[in-house]
């Protein structure tokens, strides 16, 4: 099953087939692609535009009106179903399109466990089991959930997502010393306090983003100025060998590397793309011209 999808005034050609045929490769779909060298002469209809007829801008590229990253969220009315939350009606009638059904409810027992650990990354003590199961109220399990939101452990279990997603970790990681960043865990309890004071979530990325431009940290040094500096900390996850001992003379490349490290780390966790491959051409899936990366990048 072959489908050709057309990026600018290029043809794809996409497979739902291996890319390589067991004992056949050089028939293979792998053996026509362009990094081959054997891709197969376009027809007259498939010849590729001039470069006055390509695509200049996103805003140009016919991918950018479909793509998922671009689309706000539209807000939808649940199928009818008797599930007390609107959720668990759009779950259930996808699973019932496919002959499926919710599994039985959990006991009280195995419910308070599921909900500690999701939330806090830890088991609920047996006093804390004991007292739900005696609580019989309406709203027991709700009283479960805002103690576990109150919880200082909260945010420190909810952050490692964040902080995968940032890059963070505790060291350079780079060459063997691995040197010690004696400054990283400031950025990390940034997030902790972050997602346990229930910060807005646009609020929580102009901060990493541009924290320092939000304050007037020269003036005056407050705890909400030291907040939005430190945020900054995001800008600084990246691996960064631009240290003074260490290839002097190629600093300039390992700036530059860092730099593209930065902007990778940047686009993926907040527009749900990757925007990378469009640091050596056009980006060949996303709706990204080599323009845009360095324009961003500037």
């Amino acid at each position: 099953m072959f489908l050709v999808a057309t990026v600018g005034a290029f043809p794809m050609l996409l497979s739902a087939a291996p890319a390589v045929a067991q004992g056949r490769a050089n028939s293979s779909p792998r053996a026509a692609s362009p990094a081959s060298g054997r891709e197969k002469p376009a027809t007259s209809s498939q010849q590729p535009g001039t470069r006055n007829q390509l695509p200049t801008t996103i805003h140009q590229l016919p991918a950018t009106a479909n793509h998922w990253a671009f689309k706000p969220p539209i807000a939808q009315n649940p199928p009818p179903g008797t599930a007390p939350e609107p959720i668990d009606r759009f779950l259930l009638a996808a699973l019932k399109a496919k002959g499926l059904a919710y599994s039985p409810p959990a006991d009280r027992r195995t419910l308070i466990r599921r909900v500690t650990f999701d939330m806090i990354g830890l088991p609920p003590t047996p006093a804390e089991v004991d007292a739900f199961l005696a609580d019989r109220a309406p709203n027991a399990y709700e009283k479960i959930v805002d103690r576990l939101l109150a919880d200082p452990r909260y945010g420190e279990a909810q952050a490692r997502h964040w902080l995968d997603t940032a890059g963070y970790a505790d060291s350079e990681g780079v060459l063997q010393e691995d040197r010690i960043r004696p400054n990283a865990w400031r950025y990390r309890d940034y997030v902790i306090r972050s997602l346990n004071a229930d910060k807005p979530y646009d609020q929580f990325l102009r901060e990493q983003i541009a924290g320092d431009e939000l304050v007037d940290h020269h003036a005056a040094w407050t705890p909400a100025i030291e907040e939005c500096v430190t945020a900054t900390g995001f800008l600084r996850t990246a691996v960064d060998a631009t240290r003074d001992d260490f290839n002097a003379h190629q600093f300039t490349e390992y700036q530059v590397r860092m730099l593209n490290d930065t902007q990778t780390i940047l686009v993926s966790s907040t527009l749900g793309i990757t925007l990378q491959c469009a640091r050596c051409h056009d980006h060949k899936l996303e709706p990204f011209t080599q323009r845009d990366y360095y324009r961003m990048q500037a």
